[in-house]
């Protein structure tokens, strides 16, 4: 199979492609005029930074740092190459700093997520019309609908890993179709082309190129010429560069910190001795350092400005090293419900994208049963497909890497607090299980899924889309 040529869109796929984009421009519009200024301007400074800059729900701003000021934010371990994947953006950024003035992050970024939308639909498409087998028609209504879901929105408009991750996971899943429908099998080559970048800007997603690999080639994945070639060798390397990313953080981080802040506090210091009125060199000096004070002061109110807030702590499996990252205190139900089932597709009006590490409560209810209703609908058109089609071996391998996030967050409890924001990694698995429903032979069951995920989708789009314009307004 000639892997790049999946790249190539075709007409049927380009026109409502093109039109969600469209849709999702505007969003980018609204996002990026309304975070203009805090962003444009903002020529140096660390992650948190952005963050306090571009606070939405539990999204953090860590790829505007990275193509700013080559800042490594994120935990090497979890995502050990997204800082090498995006330093031709970094170049291409500084270069527009140069030419602009300003700092062109938020295009860059904003650019590369409507990217991710157009191909994440192409993919979804491809999947439910040429995997699946379902009509044009219907395979239009689906991908539509996915996008939807809350946090599918939000993910392809906010600044983080998640909208890098998505398309790639769908590809994967076309291509893995694909070939099991042809019968042919996953290379090595194959194998490492996805598992890099999938595991390299989250590892945990690297789990879901061996079960797809696993399913495409059978008995032949346990062969130990491929599970040395295309599993331990790749998965030794990320881990590899994850140790040495690790290693040079730190040192790295202090330099950059430090000349940043070298930097505002000389631009800081000619303000003051520009606008003083004595310019003796003890009076400027004594304003300067009245100014410092004053700002450290405030940044560090609007650090702990959400230490009032009681956070029951958490209890792990052990203190240790990644394993201090699970939750076994956490209720499982109601996060079911209201995050992982219900945050996820549809958003909690109350405490509006607020964020759990600052003063989101853990659990937050729907105020109306119409919501739980909605939830409800969407849970049983998924069952129903995934009854409809207990016998694709390419629904289970997509159940398959659903149920891998199942384990790491619902399981052992990663990231449970805000597993809404997972969403990206799973919920593309709804309208490829819904479209089993509509190859139903029952006539009176494929109407009532039609019409079902035409209502879905309109009131999800105008519900959405309203609470996230009004949380940026």
């Amino acid at each position: 199979m000639q892997i790049f040529k999946t790249l190539i869109v075709k007409r049927e796929e380009f026109l409502p492609a093109s039109i969600v984009t469209l849709a999702f421009t505007i969003l980018h519009i609204v996002i990026d005029t309304h975070y203009f200024k805090a962003i444009a301007f903002r020529l140096h400074g660390c992650g948190n930074d952005f963050i306090n800059a571009m606070s939405v729900s539990g999204f953090d701003a860590y790829t505007y740092s990275i193509i700013t000021g080559w800042d490594i934010p994120y935990d090497i371990f979890r995502h050990p190459v997204i800082n090498i994947i995006l330093l031709p953006f970094f170049l291409l950024n500084k270069a527009l700093i140069a030419m602009t003035g300003i700092n062109c992050a938020q295009f860059i970024i904003s650019t590369w997520l409507l990217l991710g939308v157009f191909y994440s639909f192409v993919f979804l498409y491809r999947i439910l019309r040429t995997v699946v087998g379902v009509s044009h028609i219907d395979s239009i209504l689906l991908s539509v609908m996915f996008f939807s879901f809350a946090y599918i929105m939000l993910s392809m408009v906010m600044p983080d890993h998640f909208g890098l991750t998505m398309p790639l996971l769908l590809w994967l899943l076309y291509v893995s179709g694909v070939l099991l429908k042809e019968k042919q099998k996953m290379t090595m080559p194959l194998t490492w082309l996805f598992f890099i970048p999938i595991a390299g800007i989250t590892l945990s997603n690297g789990i879901k190129v061996f079960i797809a690999s696993w399913f495409v080639n059978g008995k032949r994945f346990f062969h130990i010429r491929y599970l040395l070639g295309a599993v331990i060798l790749p998965a030794a390397l990320l881990w590899g560069i994850a140790m040495l990313g690790n290693g040079i953080r730190d040192d790295w981080n202090k330099t950059v910190y430090n000349k940043s802040d070298q930097i505002l506090r000389q631009q800081l210091y000619r303000q003051i001795a520009d606008t003083a009125s004595s310019k003796d060199k003890e009076s400027v000096d004594k304003l300067f350092k009245e100014e410092i004070r004053k700002r450290i002061r405030a940044r560090y109110r609007l650090h702990h400005q959400y230490d009032h807030v009681v956070k029951k702590k958490k209890e792990t499996i052990s203190d240790t090293k990644f394993l201090n990252w699970t939750d076994l205190s956490t209720p499982r139900w109601a996060s079911i419900v209201e995050n992982f089932w219900g945050e996820s597709l549809q958003l909690h009006k109350d405490y509006l994208l607020h964020d759990i590490q600052k003063d989101r409560p853990l659990i937050v209810h729907y105020k109306h049963i119409g919501n739980y209703i909605v939830l409800l609908w969407l849970a049983l058109l998924f069952l129903g497909g995934v009854w409809c089609g207990r016998r694709s071996k390419f629904l289970w391998m997509c159940l398959a890497g659903m149920a891998f996030d199942c384990f790491l967050h619902l399981g052992i409890g990663f990231a449970l607090d805000e597993v809404y924001i997972m969403a990206a990694h799973w919920a593309f698995c709804i309208p490829i299980a819904i479209a089993f429903l509509l190859k139903a032979k029952q006539q009176w069951l494929r109407m009532v899924t039609i019409a079902s995920v035409v209502v879905l989708s309109i009131y999800l789009y105008v519900y959405n889309g309203l609470l996230l314009l009004s949380y940026i307004s």
